[in-house]
């Protein structure tokens, strides 16, 4: 059994999560509710529990104040926030697990399956770090986490020579020859690598202008990458491509 905590401050959307969390997952026990941090501190240091469901924007302070008052070793925290939220980048970057009010039953399953795989207590503390540096606007993170089946990867911005889409998998090629593949589509990783570097070739194909060594344009156009990547840019992408290269 798994102890949860319930931080809202809409009385209606604490009562809707737990009611949908007591349905539909049994392993689950709520050891509590709060309206905001004032009251979550006390309530989580005393529960002590192995999942937080936590709102960001509370009147008296956001969760991510809360986040920095906890000891550790830090629970799951799962964020809950409406869709266009500023920080959800930020979290995303952080590979935290987030869900979008109204929240449906699928998206609670999918959160809950993370949580229960637990993460450990340094990769919670590694999140929670690249997740402040995401959030200061006065320095520009250099880093972003992410999720495949095995472990959290920490990669840079500068390494990633191209992101390729497979179905809702996406394959990241990094400049020492490595591939790392991440249950996100490329349009989420588009998100993530917003830097002005980076450049949507194609549907399929997210690359780094500064790993082009050659662009192809005897048939059709091909941006040549590392390692023996050769990408097709599409038709309507090619006058900006070349636009944006003469721009870095």
């Amino acid at each position: 059994m798994l102890k949860a905590c319930i931080i809202d401050d809409e009385l209606n959307s604490r009562e809707v999560l737990e009611l949908m969390i007591k349905e539909n997952h049994p392993d689950i026990e709520i050891g509590g509710t709060a309206s905001n941090i004032q009251e979550a501190f006390p309530l989580i240091s005393s529960v002590q529990p192995d999942i937080v469901f936590l709102d960001i924007e509370m009147p008296g302070g956001s969760g991510f104040e809360l986040v920095k008052q906890l000891k550790e070793p830090l629970p799951e925290i799962i964020f809950c926030t409406a869709y266009g939220h500023y920080a959800i980048k930020a979290i995303e970057c952080s590979a935290l697990a987030y869900l979008l009010k109204p929240v449906s039953s699928q998206k609670l399953h999918d959160a809950l399956e993370k949580a229960r795989m637990k993460s450990n207590g340094l990769q919670r503390t590694l999140q929670m770090h690249v997740l402040q540096e995401q959030l200061n606007s006065s320095t520009e993170s250099s880093r972003f986490l992410v999720n495949t089946a095995e472990d959290i990867k920490v990669i840079r911005f500068e390494e990633v020579i191209c992101c390729i889409a497979e179905s809702n998998y996406t394959k990241i090629f990094l400049a020492d020859g490595r591939k790392v593949v991440a249950s996100k589509t490329l349009k989420e990783f588009e998100a993530i690598l917003n830097r002005p570097y980076f450049f949507r070739i194609h549907h399929s194909y997210l690359i780094n202008l500064n790993f082009i060594q050659r662009i192809n344009k005897q048939d059709g156009c091909i941006v040549e990458l590392p390692h023996n990547i050769n990408l097709d840019v599409a038709r309507s992408k090619k006058d900006e491509l070349l636009e944006k290269i003469t721009l870095l």
